[in-house]
């Protein structure tokens, strides 16, 4: 008998199957998903991928909102430091990801 695992997705070194890939699109990621929780560990994931992370939320931006100034400003209208900013760009940039994979799913 053959078992097959299910397939993984990688997101920012954080590995998800298609359910997880669900949740998070569907409810985001304030509901809770492993390696995401804590500010400083989204400080770190930012800042170690943190030309990814912009390239992509402004490209998202661009093409969702329109304009080429103020993806920041509209991902982070809640954040009252860097800290907060970086974590809310982790955020958004895993929840869109996670949507991305899944539209690119059914395509």
């Amino acid at each position: 008998m053959t078992v097959c695992s299910p397939a993984m997705y990688t997101i920012l070194d954080a590995e998800y199957d298609i359910d997880t890939l669900r949740d998070v699109a569907s409810h985001g990621l304030a509901s809770g998903c492993g390696g995401f929780i804590y500010t400083s560990d989204n400080v770190r994931v930012f800042d170690e991928n943190d030309d990814e992370i912009q390239d992509f939320l402004s490209d998202w931006y661009y093409d969702c909102i329109g304009g080429d100034a103020g993806s920041f400003a509209y991902f982070a209208r809640q954040c009252e430091d860097i800290s907060q900013l970086k974590s809310t760009l982790v955020w958004a940039y895993v929840e869109l990801k996670a949507q991305s994979i899944l539209q690119q799913l059914e395509d």
